[in-house]
């Protein structure tokens, strides 16, 4: 996008239109719509589309282009953005009906795949508490014992 930092996950030409696309993965915790996804299921996919939308149609109108937000929560619950994305690209990628299920499917576990992984890098970049009675002031690694042997 010009003149800001953002980067779009999927930029989708169709002639002089472009449809810019991007990810959002929604971990369930956050204070602001904690309390309303426990209420109702999908409400965090929801809100981090509202969040996206807010962010960037604007700039994506001003230059020429759409935007669609897409965001999945961490667990399995996709927007309805995201879900109506999948089913286009399944009606494209794909002539029968088994061939669009097998797409789906496979984009479904793609798209959990990142989740986990930002997940997971969301979590292991936390800062750890590493002082207090509890902590050893030395940690290293404990030894492995040798394998038991196998019975015969």
């Amino acid at each position: 996008m010009a003149i800001s930092n953002k980067r779009a996950d999927v930029v989708l030409y169709k002639g002089m239109y472009n449809v810019l696309t991007d990810v959002r993965t929604i971990a369930g915790d956050g204070q602001c719509y904690c309390c309303a996804a426990a209420l109702s299921p999908g409400y965090g996919a929801a809100w981090g589309a509202v969040q996206k939308d807010a962010a960037w149609l604007a700039q994506a109108r001003s230059q020429g282009g759409a935007f669609l937000a897409l965001c999945h929560e961490a667990g399995g619950r996709a927007d309805r953005g995201c879900e109506v994305f999948l089913d286009q690209l399944c009606s494209v990628a794909a002539a029968s009906q088994s061939e669009r299920m097998a797409f789906r499917i496979y984009a479904l576990q793609r798209l959990h795949a990142v989740t986990f992984r930002g997940a997971a890098m969301a979590i292991n970049s936390r800062p750890v508490m590493r002082t207090g009675p509890e902590v050893p002031q030395e940690a290293s690694s404990l030894p492995v014992p040798p394998p038991r042997p196998r019975g015969r």
